[in-house]
């Protein structure tokens, strides 16, 4: 059975997506109030896109719009998109789909170009912004090896991409033949466990950004480590733990306060000059050289969350991040099957603090 149609609904909107039988989406619609946006999407005898009709009304008037149209020629396509306003649009919303509209009414176009699958370039072109640029792409054994993009204004990024044993290894960008950043990735077991982002300060590469991932033996993802340099050293800053025992899975993260927003510079001299560009004196004398010995990690976010033998959530509670028994809220979900052991619907309910279920939402399922 190919799912038809999904009605998500609460007190305040109603959600509705309608599929074709090959399982493509074909339209949205989104109701609160008195307002309505909707997305159409056709497509044609090759089951590609052909158009995309969005519109936006309120108490049934019109208030804005936006239709995209996809021209073929082979593997190749041109998309033109068009506003509220012009008479394409007017055209298409007045009768059956258009199947091409006027050229010089279009404020976005992009044309492409593939061979067997693969897009061997893109040319974009926003004639509101008055921007353009255009990218191509080399292949290497099927997977991509490189993208290059040049800007109106002869602007050159180019990104390369290096593999062994089918896993990415490397992701080098440089912009005008002058390096910007590099991606670089390790792995154990063919699963990643590591990657580093190298940024640059004048002429010296360094380590910006790190990531480790922790696996069990199952070759579950079990936990997140974060590293992000600051004061001329990697710290710690954020971590992700996942827990899972029996049909229940446990998330938790831990934070260092508002670190985000500070590491990755080379130094604190690169950091404080951002802050005065960006009119943040007031933050200068607050991320001062012991910022991390003095902000340690702290735990933001506690989860548990228990599924049912389908594999859906049955129930999800929210725990005190430092108060360790403490139940912050607690939402419990009534999952009904078909015959064919497919979702009809699901109804979640939050939980009140004298222990009385409350309708949250409804979630509606049906098929061919």
């Amino acid at each position: 059975m190919t799912l038809s149609k999904e009605i998500h609904r609460d007190g305040h909107f109603t959600f509705t997506k309608e599929y074709n039988t090959n399982g493509d989406l074909i339209s949205e619609e989104y109701k609160t109030g008195t307002q309505i946006r909707s997305k159409k999407i056709v497509y044609n005898d090759k089951k590609q896109i052909s158009s995309i009709f969005e519109t936006s009304k309120d108490a049934g008037h019109l208030q804005d719009g936006q239709l995209t149209l996809y021209a073929y020629t082979g593997d190749n396509y041109r998309m033109l998109v068009y506003k509220h306003g012009t008479t394409t649009f007017a055209d298409h919303l007045s009768s059956n789909p258009i199947k091409s509209g006027k050229e010089n009414e279009a404020y976005y176009v992009r044309d492409t170009k593939s061979e067997n699958g693969l897009l061997l370039s893109e040319h974009h072109e926003d004639r509101e912004e008055g921007t353009k640029y255009s990218t191509t792409y080399t292949y290497s054994n099927g997977v991509k090896s490189s993208e290059t993009k040049v800007a109106a204004d002869g602007t050159t990024t180019k990104i390369a991409y290096t593999y062994e044993g089918g896993l990415l290894k490397s992701k080098l960008t440089t912009v005008n033949g002058q390096f910007a950043d590099m991606f670089i990735y390790t792995y154990k077991h063919n699963l990643l466990s590591e990657e580093q982002k190298l940024c640059k300060h004048e002429e010296v590469q360094y380590p910006s950004l790190q990531r480790q991932y922790f696996y069990n033996t199952k070759q579950e993802l079990e936990k997140t480590v974060y590293y992000g340099r600051y004061n001329g050293s990697m710290n710690i800053y954020k971590t992700e733990e996942i827990i899972r025992k029996g049909n229940s899975i446990t998330k938790k993260s831990a934070e260092v306060e508002n670190a985000e927003m500070t590491i990755g510079r080379y130094d604190l001299t690169t950091l404080y000059n951002e802050f005065k560009n960006n009119s943040m004196e007031w933050a200068i004398p607050i991320f001062d050289n012991k910022y991390f010995q003095t902000h340690p990690l702290q735990e933001m976010n506690c989860t548990i969350e228990k599924y049912d033998t389908q594999g859906n959530i049955i129930e999800m509670t929210f725990m005190h991040p430092f108060n360790k028994d403490e139940v912050m809220g607690k939402v419990v979900y009534r999952n009904e099957y078909n015959d064919k052991s497919l979702l009809e619907f699901v109804i979640s309910y939050r939980i009140t603090d004298d222990g009385q279920k409350e309708e949250m939402d409804i979630k509606k399922y049906y098929y061919y």
